[in-house]
């Protein structure tokens, strides 16, 4: 059984949308960041830099695997399971190109401007942040206005980076729709993944666990 260490943030459920689409059984532990259970040791051992999301695979293909950082999830998940990732070519090129600068340009940038957004009433075209998001906005926009999907096909680079499309989506488009302008293929995207099952159920699996926890403590 694979053990899900995360909670509701958007690299906490980017796991959590590949196991549903994979199909692969598994249980969500929470950890309560709001807390400080991040910092707990027994999680230390698992995730050594403090940050969710981890997994456990007692069933690995070469024993008990351990796994900490999302596109590094992610990227076991497909390899484990043959799915959502070409095993070579372009393909795989453009997945693993647009997995990382998810995890490592999008969502860190969103990241940032959201908790600006938290404790500032407007972010104008002079705040750096707003126009980082802009730019990379633009950047998945053209790419949308080409292909259906960042790797022409549905792969993990596209859970990556709509995990925090859809967290931060209304923000942005609140704050800097006038910088941003028409981006029909981000919509259509957005809509698509938006839609699957998988999708729906992943977003729901950290949620679903907290309420049920909630529930087993009245």
């Amino acid at each position: 059984m694979i053990e899900l260490l995360t909670w509701a943030t958007p690299n906490g459920v980017r796991p959590s949308i590949m196991l549903e689409e994979v199909g692969l059984p598994y249980i969500v532990r929470l950890v309560d960041i709001t807390a400080g259970a991040q910092f707990s040791s027994d999680f230390l051992t698992v995730s050594p830099n403090n940050k969710i999301p981890a997994l456990i695979d007692d069933d690995g293909a070469e024993g008990r695997r351990v796994l900490f950082e999302s596109g590094a999830i992610l990227l076991y998940l497909a390899e484990k399971t043959g799915k959502l990732l070409a095993s070579s070519g372009g393909q795989r090129d453009d997945a693993l190109s647009w997995l990382f600068w998810g995890t490592t340009g999008l969502g860190p940038v969103l990241g940032r401007f959201m908790q600006q957004a938290d404790v500032q009433n407007d972010t104008t075209r002079s705040d750096p942040r707003g126009q980082e998001v802009t730019r990379l906005m633009h950047v998945l926009e053209k790419r949308l206005n080409e292909l259906p999907y960042l790797a022409t096909v549905y792969s993990v680079a596209d859970i990556a980076a709509f995990a925090w499309i859809k967290f931060a989506l209304p923000t942005i488009m609140a704050r800097l729709s006038e910088q941003l302008g028409s981006t029909p293929g981000i919509a259509r995207w957005f809509e698509s993944i938006n839609a699957r099952s998988a999708v729906i159920r992943g977003l729901r699996a950290p949620k679903i666990r907290l309420h049920q926890r909630a529930s087993d403590s009245e």
